[in-house]
């Protein structure tokens, strides 16, 4: 019954309303209503039935593409199918009484069939023959004009697929190419024209037929495979000629008359964004770019630096321009931003309409993260990464990796921890477990071990596994180097059990860590970082000669390293070679002008020249000089305008509950469904509260090492600047204002101390008043020296106050609690001076003033066994101690 009611609506489709019926289905793309109409339109009297056959050939034609989803694999395959749609196309040239446009087009569906079938000068002697390039036909409908936009990029793929004749002069190879490249824009100029044209039309339709809205949706989406490739090799011409500016400002015409059309071609417009965004990211600089808007006068710059001729468009203009109604959007007003908003849109779009391609998707994610991490983004990086995570059905290891090098980078290490144990349980086949492993012990060692021993057990823990999974020898040095470095820290972290006697400060670190070093550097001669951290080992052993020997090996194999010239030069001081310790520093800053270690080095050693000539002038002179130098070195230092805030500078809870809250949420849940078996990161989640902290933060380069809870008491934000402060090179735009003014603060500390060690008093106090200006976030250390000076003054009870505060401040401030116990002295309270600077040497038992101090005490209370042990080690102490102490190097990879 309903088959005979749609055969009797059908029937009473005759004249124009069929004429209007059958052009919209055309038009809209809808082939199966066309079959549906097949028996009125050859009925007689349907005002149809002389072009039957042209409209079924057409019909089958491209409903056979559609249902095949030709994705442009032009081959014989599709002949056979393809056959009864190429016999009713030539017989439509049977009738002599057809319009001119009937013609035309069946020549353009006949061109358009032999390509498909592979037959591709078939192709262009059909499209030769229906004088495409003089044709004069009117559009009469939308179909024509679309049907010509694809005959123009059919044109375009046979000339290029064809093999080209031997050309007599490179004219003719430019000729051809040209030709090639006309076709590909005319075929965008009138796939454009068609898109807004189409928009209008589907817009009318809406309104005539609110019905059908829903049905002219879903086939308006559709875009022919030939104009795609037609539309994305455009900008391609261009850029093969080495054009970036018309190839960008053709992508975005492109993009922008996609979007604004009122069916928006998703898939299309994704890929266009993509493609866009990598140009700009890869073949564009800043200098070069060229904002989006205006567009007014651009139009005539483009044309005329063109090698080949565009058509104007009278619409071009009114997209591109800002319009008062338009006004609100969006403009990107550097490359930067363009980029980021064309990545955005395209993850968008891919999101929500689903992936066509896993290649797509990872295009787009690996230029999201190359943007952001190269901008510093992190924490915007990493809430792309968790809304990404959270929408995927199953687990992509390789973006649960980018996202716990995302969490390293932005200082959450407990998270990260958790994202690579994830990423440790997606590997099944072993493949990349190494470099996890290997990660993962950095984390624990360089963030947690200097403070921590369960978390030196966890690193070598990790170091050692990635040995085991790995066959790359340069590998397993560095696996065995880290191991080395987390045994380092962990016996740095142990209470000392130092004796006062000379045969206890023989030997002062254990062979095993030296085995583990060496066993490094044999496994890989060429790894200078295993050479220098053994090194820096037999340093803190006080075998001066093997450390100098491995050093210098270290700086052969790579004299780039202003870190491995820093120890050299401190082991030269250590023997008394400051004139030679000065000259490899100078050496040093003329190739890094920029390292803030070696400059504060070279300050030291010209002071301690003067001092040894006897100069007061010029030490003042060389003194003030560097100084200045440093100073302006850390006030020229810029803020990174890139940079995200790091958790600890983010001090509004509310702005980040949220995105943290998530992104436990995600780690949490995705951490269910896996296996909990096979979890090697175990004890990540102990370090919570240290996530933000810093391993090794010093008060100066002539500092002790401080412990990072009582300084983050202190201060209130210990990020990683502290520790790198003077162990980086600083470079321009990329430290924090922090950062920087905690470096300017760091050196009028340094200044003061150098002062007071010449007696200065009252520019030690300038120097004072200007850290405490600068933030200086080591309050202790400002009221330490401002106990000295009361001190030097003898104003005890000042300085006994000064340096109680300093105490309560950071317990472990050793040059505090020595000067104290000097105090006590000087009180005649022995006992009490005893017990702390008992408890000086046994934290740092290296430094020849702690056991100076001792020796003096004893030999006021009369224990002259005691006094001479003490002045024998403190002596032995002072002949191999550096100018500034090896403890203030930092034991980790990233500063090498």
């Amino acid at each position: 019954l309903n088959f005979t009611n749609r055969l009797s609506k059908m029937s009473k489709l005759k004249g124009s309303k069929l004429i209007n019926e059958v052009d919209a289905c055309r038009v809209e793309g809808n082939w199966q209503r066309i079959f549906e109409l097949y028996p009125t339109i050859s009925s007689k009297g349907s005002g149809l039935e002389h072009l039957s056959k042209f409209l079924s050939g057409e019909a089958n034609l491209e409903f056979y593409l559609e249902n095949v989803k030709f994705a442009n694999t032009p081959g014989d395959q599709h002949e056979q199918p393809l056959q009864k749609a190429k016999s009713e196309l030539l017989s439509v040239f049977d009738f002599d009484d057809l319009k001119p446009v009937v013609t035309f087009e069946a020549n353009l569906l006949l061109a358009k069939l032999n390509y498909c079938c592979g037959k591709f000068d078939d192709s262009v002697s059909g499209l030769n023959k229906s004088k495409l390039e003089q044709a004069d036909v009117e559009f009469q409908n939308l179909r024509t004009l679309y049907l010509e936009a694809e005959a123009y990029a059919i044109k375009g793929m046979c000339l290029e697929t064809i093999p080209p004749q031997k050309f007599s002069n490179r004219h003719q190879k430019m000729a051809r190419v040209e030709k090639i490249a006309s076709c590909y824009i005319k075929s965008l100029e009138l796939a454009l024209s068609y898109f807004q044209e189409y928009a209008k039309y589907i817009a009318s339709r809406q309104s005539i037929q609110s019905i059908q809205q829903s049905n002219n949706a879903q086939h308006g989406q559709k875009i022919s495979v030939f104009i795609e490739i037609a539309l994305q090799r455009v900008p391609l011409v261009f850029i093969k000629h080495g054009q970036l500016d018309q190839a960008v400002e053709q992508y975005r015409r492109m993009i922008n008359v996609l979007d604004s059309t009122a069916i928006g071609y998703h898939q299309l417009q994704q890929a266009l964004c993509r493609q866009l965004a990598e140009v700009l990211y890869r073949g564009i600089v800043d200098f070069r770019y060229r904002h989006p808007y205006p567009v007014s006068f651009r139009m005539g710059e483009i044309a005329a630096a063109s090698f080949l001729p565009l058509p104007p468009l009278p619409f071009f203009g009114e997209l591109l321009a800002v319009s008062p109604s338009k006004s609100h959007m969006f403009v990107p007003s550097n490359r930067f931003e363009e980029i980021f908003l064309l990545l955005s849109i395209s993850e968008m779009i891919g999101q929500r309409d689903g992936w066509q391609e896993n290649m797509s998707a990872r295009s787009v994610h690996n230029m999201l993260i190359q943007l952001l991490g190269s901008l510093r983004q992190f924490r915007l990086l990493g809430d792309m990464l968790c809304s990404v995570l959270r929408r995927q059905t199953e687990q992509d290891r390789y973006l649960w990796l980018q996202y716990s090098l995302c969490l390293f980078s932005d200082r959450m290490f407990d998270q990260a921890m958790s994202a690579i144990r994830l990423c440790l349980q997606l590997n099944t086949d072993n493949t990349a477990e190494a470099d996890l492993f290997l990660l993962a012990a950095r984390i624990f060692a360089e963030n947690f071990g200097a403070y921590d021993q369960v978390a030196n057990v966890h690193a070598i823990e990790m170091a050692e596994s990635a040995y085991r999974s790995t066959d790359n020898v340069h590998v397993k040095s560095r696996c065995l180097l880290l191991v080395g470095l987390a045994m380092s820290l962990k016996v740095d972290s142990r209470p000392s059990t130092v004796r006062l006697d000379r045969l206890s400060m023989t030997r002062r670190r254990p062979e095993a860590v030296l085995t583990v070093l060496k066993r490094a550097a044999v496994l890989d001669p060429s790894d200078y970082m295993a050479e220098f951290y053994l090194a820096l080992e037999y340093a803190f052993d006080g075998r001066l000669e093997l450390a100098e020997c491995h050093c210098r090996r270290s700086f052969a194999l790579c004299q780039d390293s202003p870190i491995t010239a820093f120890l050299l030069a401190l082991l030269l001081t250590a023997k008394n070679r400051l004139a030679e310790a000065l000259q490899l520093v100078d050496e040093a800053v003329v190739e890094h002008p920029r390292h803030s270690a070696l400059l504060v080095l070279r300050l030291k050693l010209l002071v301690k020249l003067s001092q040894e000539d006897g100069t007061q002038s010029a030490t003042e002179r060389s003194l003030f000089a560097a100084a200045k130098e440093l100073l302006m070195l850390w006030r020229i230092v810029q803020q990174d305008p890139f940079r995200s805030p790091t958790p600890s500078e983010m001090k509004a809870p509310s702005s980040v509950g949220a995105q943290e809250q998530q992104r436990c949420h995600l780690l949490a849940h995705s951490t269910a469904h896996l296996s909990a078996g096979s979890g090697s990161c175990t004890g990540a989640g102990n370090y919570t509260d240290q996530g933000d902290h810093d391993s090794t933060t010093f008060t100066g380069l002539t500092g002790p090492a401080t412990d990072v809870s009582v300084v983050a008491a202190d201060s209130g934000d210990t990020s990683s600047e502290d520790l790198s402060l003077h162990f980086s090179e600083l470079s321009m735009g990329t430290v924090t204002n922090q950062a920087r003014l905690r470096g300017e603060g760091t050196i009028w500390l340094e200044l003061a101390e150098i002062l007071l060690q010449l007696g200065m008093v009252d520019e030690v106090e300038q120097c004072l008043a200007e850290a405490y200006n600068s933030c200086c976030s080591q309050t202790f250390q400002i009221l330490y020296l401002k106990g000295r000076v009361f001190h030097v003054l003898e104003q005890l009870a000042n300085a006994k106050a000064c340096y109680k505060t300093t105490l309560s401040l950071f317990a472990g401030h050793t040059a505090a609690t020595r000067h104290l116990a000097l105090i006590y002295q000087a009180e005649g309270n022995y006992s009490m001076a005893e017990k702390l600077l008992r408890d000086v040497v046994r934290a740092e038992p290296v430094n020849f003033e702690n056991w100076f101090s001792l020796a003096e005490l004893f030999s006021i209370r009369q224990a002259s066994v005691e006094a001479a042990d003490c002045f024998a080690i403190a002596l032995d102490l002072y002949h191999s101690s550096p100018l500034i102490p090896f403890s203030v190097i930092p034991r980790t990879l990233k500063h090498l």
